[in-house]
């Protein structure tokens, strides 16, 4: 698939050429968000993952979520209110938080195409190129995650066979997949700035580390969102 081989090889050029007119052979790129959008949430049915499906503890007791003392209040009031036990209520909830994310994921695209809208060259319809540029890049995201995490899944069971369980702490750590994703974050960004806007790489690499920093805050955003979402429907 043409699409799929541009969107990973060459990060940028599927939206140069969606803007240029040049669409032959190419999926539409809200189409191809939703193909590798179904694929990503049938993949963690298999290999759990919580970059966009964070179960309650995470919510509880992450201090970097602006809406951490909220959600512990929220939530305490509605054990006391519901008679349940925590371990009850996080079972249900995390059930639902799955649901809900396979909806809400697709809010990442406004909120990074609203980011990086001031950062592209300008052009006659600046605002739709943004939007391709947003969807272009939440799909290699869902699809790095598939990679990224078949990898550390398959990692996990060598390691165990080797009997290293402090390797696999390290690889499994949240600190480790950060890393990680900010290493793709940027370079995708880097890539898809440099190409779109015909600019060079110092220059990409200083924008793109403003997107990163940037999608940081919408990664939060959208896990308030979802959390809310959420708790509201319970």
């Amino acid at each position: 698939m043409l699409s799929l081989k541009l969107l990973v090889t060459k990060p940028g050029q599927l939206a140069q050429d969606y803007l240029n007119g040049i669409r032959v052979h190419r999926i539409n790129p809200f189409q191809l968000f939703l193909i590798i959008n179904v694929i990503y949430f049938v993949f963690i049915v298999f290999v759990p993952q919580n970059a966009f499906t964070t179960p309650l503890e995470v919510h509880l007791n992450a201090t970097n979520f602006p809406h951490h003392a909220l959600a512990n209040d929220m939530v305490a009031q509605a054990l006391s209110e519901q008679n349940l036990s925590k371990t009850t209520y996080a079972q249900k909830f995390d059930q639902l938080i799955q649901v809900h994310s396979k909806s809400l994921v697709i809010l990442l695209i406004p909120m990074v195409a609203l980011i990086s809208l001031p950062l592209l060259k300008e052009c006659s319809h600046k605002m739709i190129a943004s939007v391709v540029f947003a969807s272009h890049f939440v799909s290699a995201l869902l699809l790095f995650m598939i990679v990224f995490g078949s990898l550390l899944y398959a990692l996990g069971g060598v390691v165990d066979w080797l009997g290293v369980p402090h390797i696999k702490a390290i690889v499994f750590s949240e600190a480790f997949g950060s890393i990680v994703m900010v290493g793709f974050c940027l370079s995708y960004f880097a890539s898809s700035l440099r190409r779109i806007n015909g600019i060079r790489w110092p220059r990409a690499i200083g924008l793109a580390t403003f997107l990163v920093f940037a999608f940081y805050w919408i990664i939060l955003i959208y896990r308030m969102i979802l959390f809310f979402t959420t708790f509201y429907s319970l």
